[in-house]
């Protein structure tokens, strides 16, 4: 498809970001154990590219790439755009309270940990203080982030033009 990112392994070639992060997760047990588990990654993820979405469509093509004005309305999107974000926040900390687990599906960072931290990143230019956004947002990133791994791909990455 002539498409980036593209995914080399033994098995083959993959592209797709997604499928790509899944793959790469489920190799590495990054998924859970269980059916389930990995039903519940896939749930945050699917959550948070909603979200994704919505900020792109509704904030970043005027205020980020500059492809359009920015509109009469731009106060009236970002109440809409950190609204959608309080929601999706909120059902993802309802489903990491009913697994009672440090992270979201388990006591280890899974995808669904990496898929929520990475969108309230990318998020925080249309809401600056999404990653404060409540109190178990705060936590989760807190506790995020506080993982030496993370801690390192943070410091070593290039900033992206997004912010990131």
């Amino acid at each position: 498809l002539g498409q980036v990112p593209v995914y080399t392994c033994d098995e083959g070639e993959m592209i797709l970001s997604n499928s790509i992060a899944r793959y790469v997760s489920k190799n590495f047990g990054m998924m859970g154990s269980t059916t389930w588990e990995e039903a519940v990654h896939d749930m945050v993820q699917e959550t948070c590219i909603e979200l994704f979405d919505e900020v792109l469509r509704k904030v970043y093509i005027w205020k980020l790439f500059k492809r359009t004005p920015e509109p009469e309305n731009s106060a009236q999107l970002l109440a809409e755009v950190k609204e959608k974000a309080l929601k999706s926040m909120n059902y993802i900390r309802n489903v990491a309270e009913k697994r009672g687990k440090k992270f979201i599906v388990s006591d280890e960072i899974g995808l669904a940990d990496i898929w929520l931290f990475t969108t309230m990143e990318f998020v925080r230019t249309a809401i600056p203080d999404i990653m404060e956004i409540t109190p178990w947002v705060k936590g989760f990133v807190e506790k995020f982030t506080s993982d030496d791994r993370v801690q390192k791909y943070i410091a070593d990455r290039p900033k992206s033009p997004m912010g990131i």
